[in-house]
């Protein structure tokens, strides 16, 4: 008997990664990725961007779309990744912004693949492939932590929460003063690479009707 297939709804509740050392006030690019869903499909992704307050944001009190990341249908072995970019100055936010809104005003709705929320979400609700793609190359190397979390479809409860554990990229060291000029074996480590300083808190609620079957 072939294994039964599981439409979910994947949110984001909550997101903190105080254990940096971060500013009062912060923006951030969220890339979150379903791995391998189901056969023939590699993956999902979806970007948001998010305002920290003190390293922390709770999305539970906000709209569905403002915590929505994927619609989807998975079956067997499937994961999902979460990476989280280094503090976003006005200049990047807004190239972002840009350079999103142009791909999707210029695409077709039916092409598109990828879901953008948080303060983009006025402007698209996902890009081409290929927008996502150059999005995406433009600001890997600004992550800073990552995550990953393994499911088994067969084994996902109803409604369930997942925190998955975000991780840093690299040895993280002490914000130099202002107006200090320190070498960098000078400053203090924080952390180690690969040390968790943060975590997203992630809803999963299957939404498969036994008599329907999935939503694909």
């Amino acid at each position: 008997m072939a294994e039964a297939k599981r439409a979910l709804d994947i949110e984001l509740l909550q997101l903190d990664i105080s254990g940096l050392i971060a500013p009062s006030e912060s923006r951030h690019l969220v890339t979150t990725e379903l791995i391998w869903p189901r056969l023939l499909v590699s993956g999902k992704t979806s970007l948001k961007t998010l305002r920290l307050h003190k390293g922390k944001v709770d999305l539970t009190a906000g709209s569905w779309c403002s915590r929505i990341l994927f619609k989807e249908t998975v079956e067997h072995t499937f994961g999902l990744s979460v990476k989280v970019s280094q503090s976003l100055t006005s200049a990047l936010f807004d190239e972002l912004v840009r350079f999103v809104g142009g791909a999707v005003f210029g695409a077709a709705a039916s092409l598109a693949d990828s879901h953008v929320g948080g303060e983009l979400g006025d402007i698209a609700s996902a890009p081409l492939a290929f927008a996502r793609k150059k999005a995406l190359a433009s600001y890997d190397a600004d992550i800073i932590l990552e995550g990953t979390l393994d499911f088994d479809a067969s084994s996902l409860k109803r409604v369930q929460e997942v925190e998955v554990p975000l991780l840093t990229l690299t040895d993280r060291y002490e914000p130099p003063r202002s107006g200090v000029t320190r070498a960098p074996a000078r400053r203090k480590l924080i952390a180690r690479s690969g040390t968790r300083l943060g975590t997203a808190r992630i809803l999963l609620k299957d939404l498969t009707d036994s008599k329907q079957g999935d939503i694909s």
